[in-house]
């Protein structure tokens, strides 16, 4: 019988359930060997009676991979594969148990008065398997009368054998444990290495419990359900059995890959965190479950801004981190800094590894000080007039080819998410380093842009996967394989332009930021490392270039869509301050246009990009009001803060108008009091973002010269709503919109 796997969840639910239990029995026995390769231990019987559980116990699941008795017509089939699961499944707990008295007699085998104990509880598993087996050939008469109902026979209820044998089964996963209680006090340890002794050991009643409740589910007078939930809990109990039997000899890792300190963190947020206790939140106070769940789904904001609403102005999101919104908070997290040091440490939330830190991805305060100093001149004002020949060249070539594509009557509308990911990243890269991109040219997407658009989920996925040590190495099935060969030509491309940008410092055809990541008069890179961490340095400027200010130009076009109003208004200011196209210079009169300004502070406010909570460890300091202790995870919420009534009248509506200053004739009271110096787009404190000015520059020259030549529509009969539709992982995943760019005559 075949599970169906894409019709039926409940079979589906079946057949996932026993995959995860598969992988997680697996992954126990790899890490056993991992941790015995480690300490350089010899193999012993515990270790291949371990091994022949887990064969055993991905026997049995793999008989149950092929069915389970849902369909009356296929009863026969699946009862035989029950009859066989059944025997198996005492079999792995049984090799699993003798896996852990083998284990005793090596550690523990010194005390010759305990040894009878350790041999009583072997024998009497043994005897309860064999118990098993007899009962099993015996509960029908005929024996195949188990699997064909309509035979002529008898057989004893399923619950009494299970209560004959069970009981005992789960009394010997006690008495293990308790053993391993008495036995570890003869130890002379410290009393952290006991009592990490008595956790390791203490999971084996986990089993025991396990066996009882299978006892309580057989008494159900629905067999049908009795027999399908029994066998999920028999999976469970065996998956607890291996664990038990595998986790004592994988202490070493615990110590090795620091998943101790991480436990500890958990127990010390759960008892020392005071007053803790006054921090609501949701499932988060003892499990990363539910930071796992909203990051993957890629509603994190929003699920983030919707605990915050119902547990208060501070909630706890993870074992140890604290999610807070307030502006007060935003001011005591980021702002506080000694010697340009910023008090609150960046925690490893972006770590990318292999040294591929230096500026947005460095925790280390001091290096990241090293570099943000380094390239801050190419961020000033009189740099930034220097490259606005080239934010001028990429934008009037936009404008340029979008008039080429509109004039198309084969082409109903232009995708927006797909031309503004264009402009940003061929203008980013030309800024950074002089990298011709040639997007908009091509319309088609570059290497660089196509990688980061294929692993945006992943680096959620890596980012996730640090909060599960245990099972970190299962992150890279998520990888996106169809792309894995673009990543390499993205790496290879990387490192041949920052080779080929180097060797023409001087001779650029314009100045770009490179230019202070490695000035001409520096010397060139003498290691692979150096060069590594200037090619990195360089994609985090292009980076940060493109994800914001892409986000910007489709923002305040599918918002002001939304109220065509706004659109009017914006397009009326720009047409009557400009007499013609080419008078659009950024100058005085760009810069001083309110409701163009307006327009960008209101997206900036609804659609902000940086919204990962940019996590920092607490030094032990006041956030808020409250003393988080030292060593406490803290991150903010700018998406709850923009969004909240409190701080921000009709939060959820697109009304540039609140930024307009009393003077304005377009000026609403009724946003008098809305907290507009409150909200930070670009952060604040040592690490703020160094190219706030660039943003403002490019997003109000963009929107000035594209709304000169064209009026924008929205393409009609398209079904879009971005407030359900649009995600974030690494950074936003925006929903398509399609719009005409119609040019304006005269």
């Amino acid at each position: 019988m075949t599970l169906k796997v894409f019709t039926d969840s409940g079979h589906s639910f079946y057949f996932v359930f026993l995959i995860i239990t598969g992988i997680v029995g697996f992954t126990a026995l790899v890490l056993r060997f991992v941790a015995s390769n480690v300490v350089h231990r010899k193999l012993g019987w515990e270790d291949w009676l371990a091994a022949a559980a887990v064969a055993v116990f991905l026997a049995r699941t793999s008989v149950g991979l092929r069915g389970r008795p849902l369909d009356p017509p296929a009863y026969e089939k699946a009862f035989k594969m029950i009859f066989v699961a059944d025997l198996i499944t005492m079999l792995d707990q049984t090799l699993s148990k003798l896996s852990v008295c083998a284990l005793y007699i090596r550690i523990f085998g010194v005390m010759s008065n305990y040894r009878p104990w350790i041999y009583t509880l072997a024998v009497a598993q043994i005897i309860c398997y064999i118990s098993l087996v007899i009962m099993q050939t015996l509960q029908c008469r005929p024996v195949h009368k188990f699997w064909q109902f309509w035979v002529q026979g008898e057989c004893f209820p399923f619950s009494w054998i299970l209560l004959v044998l069970e009981v005992p089964n789960s009394l010997i996963d006690f008495g293990l444990v308790g053993l391993a209680m008495v036995m570890i006090r003869r130890i002379q340890l410290q009393t952290r290495s006991m009592w990490k002794l008595r956790i390791l050991f203490g999971l084996g009643s986990l089993a025991g419990i396990f066996g009882f409740i299978k006892i309580g589910l057989s008494y159900n007078p629905d067999n049908q359900y009795t027999t399908a939930v029994i066998g999920l809990w028999a999976a469970i109990q065996s998956t607890a059995c291996i664990i038990c039997c595998c986790a004592p000899v994988c202490g070493k890792l615990f110590t090795e890959w620091g998943l101790w300190s991480s436990f500890t963190v958990r127990v010390r947020g759960l008892t020392s965190f005071i007053p803790s206790i006054n921090f609501g939140g949701p499932l988060a106070a003892v499990s990363n479950i539910w930071y796992a769940y909203h990051w993957f789904s890629g509603r994190w904001p929003w699920a983030v801004e919707k605990a915050l609403r119902k547990y208060g102005p501070v909630v706890r999101i993870a074992p140890n981190e604290l999610a807070f919104f307030t502006p007060q908070a935003f001011t005591d997290i980021y702002l506080p800094q000694r010697k340009n040091l910023e008090v609150f440490v960046k925690t490893n939330f972006q770590n990318r590894g292999k040294d591929l830190g230096g500026l947005i991805w460095e925790e280390d305060p001091v290096r990241h000080r090293e570099v943000a100093k380094q390239i801050a001149p190419a961020f000033s004002t009189r740099f930034l007039r220097i490259l606005e020949p080239t934010i001028h060249e990429h934008v009037d070539y936009f404008v340029v080819r979008i008039e080429e594509v509109s004039a198309n009557p084969k082409i109903p509308g232009v995708p927006l998410v797909r031309w503004t990911n264009w402009l940003a990243m061929d203008m980013s890269a030309d800024l950074a380093w002089n990298e011709k991109m040639h997007q908009m040219r091509d319309m088609k997407d570059s290497v660089n842009l196509a990688v980061l658009l294929a692993f945006n989920s992943f680096a959620t996925v890596l980012q996730v996967f640090k909060r599960f040590p245990l099972i970190r190495p299962l992150q890279y099935l998520f990888v996106p394989f169809s792309k894995i060969t673009l990543f390499a030509q993205m790496e290879k491309a990387t490192e041949v332009s920052v080779l080929h940008r180097i060797d023409q410092r001087g001779r650029t055809e314009h100045p770009d930021y490179f230019d202070y990541i490695l000035p001409e008069d520096s010397p060139c890179p003498t290691s692979r490392k150096e060069l590594l961490h200037i090619g990195s340095v360089s994609l985090q400027t292009m980076f940060a270039g493109w994800g914001p200010m892409a986000d910007l130009f489709y923002g305040v076009f599918v918002l002001s869509l939304e109220t065509p109003e706004t659109l009017q208004l914006l397009t009326k200011e720009i047409r009557t301050s400009f007499s013609s196209y080419e008078e659009i210079l950024a100058g005085k009169t760009l810069s001083s246009l309110p409701y163009l300004h307006a327009c960008i502070e209101e997206t900036l406010r609804m659609l902000p990009s940086n919204n990962t909570g940019l996590p920092r460890i607490s030094p032990g300091t006041m956030v808020d009001g409250q003393y988080i202790p030292k060593g406490t995870h803290v991150q903010s919420c700018i998406w709850a803060l923009a969004r909240h009534p409190d701080y921000f009248h009709d939060p959820l509506r697109y009304q540039p108008r609140r930024w307009l200053p009393t003077s304005h004739p377009l000026h609403d009271p009724a946003f008098a009091n809305d907290h507009l110096k409150s909200l930070y787009p670009f952060s604040l404190g040592p690490r703020v973002c160094m190219g706030r000015e660039m943003a403002y520059t490019q997003a109000k020259m963009f929107l000035a010269k594209v709304l000169w030549k064209f009026d924008v529509l929205q393409v009609e009969g398209q079904s879009f709503d971005l407030e359900k539709t649009l995600l974030h992982y690494g950074f936003f995943e925006k929903p398509e919109m399609y719009v005409r760019f119609v040019p304006v005559e005269g």
